[in-house]
């Protein structure tokens, strides 16, 4: 009953880190068409949930800079900024330069 268990459980870890293999890319020459176009789709899916992750981290940021940049201009730039946020925005194809640089003319 146990060595049942044991092979059943070896099996599965078996499958499951061939399943992760072939989500890597890996592994794919023994699959037909259907069951590319079943990985293609999962991979499909999971690209969506990342990429709608890192879009609502960035709105997140975004609202954050927003506020901090609106404290600023209320009082005056007297109030003392998150320079990791503020070097990570970008207008255009110039960068809002970093806090710490002390140089007159930041670079692209």
């Amino acid at each position: 009953m146990e060595n049942t268990n044991l092979e059943m459980l070896r099996k599965e870890v078996y499958d499951e880190a061939h399943k992760l293999r072939q989500m890597k890319g890996e592994d794919l020459e023994g699959l037909n068409m259907e069951e590319l176009r079943q990985l293609e789709k999962k991979l499909e899916a999971g690209l969506s949930l990342v990429i709608n992750a890192e879009r609502a981290q960035l709105i997140k940021e975004n609202q954050q800079l927003k506020q901090e940049m609106k404290m600023i201009l209320h009082r005056g730039n007297s109030v003392t900024v998150n320079s990791e946020l503020v070097n990570n925005v970008s207008i255009g194809s110039n960068s809002i330069p970093s806090l710490d640089d002390d140089s007159p003319n930041p670079t692209s």
